[in-house]
């Protein structure tokens, strides 16, 4: 199950990295609105290979269910238990690659230049 969804998986955790990246380096741009714009799209692409890893879990796991109908008694209980760890793989595998998409979106989120304060000269 993994080796079907692992290309998949790999191919939703590339781009939102290499956005971040490019965020990173981008993100001191004079135009805050647009950087803060960019870093926010970052983050909601980091969720693709989450979101990508938990799909995959799902569907590991009622194959798992469905093969399990099939399965004498004795060996259930085993077949169940490799089943669950195969299937959590691609959990992993999401979680670990999302979060590595949102580092360097944090990272760009905090380089956004800073609102300039308005100074009261009435004061």
């Amino acid at each position: 199950m993994f080796a079907i969804l692992g290309a998949d998986l790999c191919a939703a955790g590339l781009v939102p990295i290499a956005l971040g990246f490019t965020l990173v380096a981008r993100s001191r741009n004079k135009w805050r609105g647009a950087a803060m714009a960019m870093a926010v799209v970052a983050l909601m692409a980091a969720l693709a290979p989450i979101c990508a890893g938990i799909g995959g879990y799902m569907l590991g796991m009622s194959r798992v269910e469905a093969a399990l109908e099939l399965v004498d008694p004795d060996k259930r209980e085993l077949i169940e238990k490799m089943g669950s760890e195969e299937a959590g793989q691609n959990l992993n595998f999401g979680f670990g690659t999302g979060c590595l998409c949102l580092v360097p979106a944090l990272i760009a989120l905090m380089l956004v230049p800073a609102k300039p304060v308005a100074h009261d000269d009435f004061a």
